[in-house]
């Protein structure tokens, strides 16, 4: 998984969700088979700590303009054209 990839998730989850950071990196900890605890601990600190959150809706048009991503995580919009499975505003 990238680094913007684990970025995303530590913002959603501890913005959004209220999870607390430690609890996501260590599950991070467990499934990358590339873990390093330096970047991960402080992708999920920084996320947790800092006032910025990241756009996921913003992040997808950037980075997955086709919706593969999207689609391959939800099976449920395989069939939706990209213009819709991938929000524009």
């Amino acid at each position: 998984m990238s680094n913007r990839g684990r970025g995303n998730h530590a913002s959603f989850l501890v913005q959004e969700y209220g999870i607390d950071w430690t609890w996501g990196a260590a599950w991070f900890e467990a499934q990358l088979i590339d873990y390093d605890v330096c970047s991960n601990c402080l992708n999920w600190n920084t996320q947790a700590t800092e006032q910025r959150f990241t756009n996921s809706i913003w992040q997808s048009r950037k980075y997955d303009k086709k919706g593969e991503f999207v689609r391959h995580w939800l099976p449920e919009l395989e069939k939706v054209p990209p213009p819709i499975a991938t929000p524009r505003f």
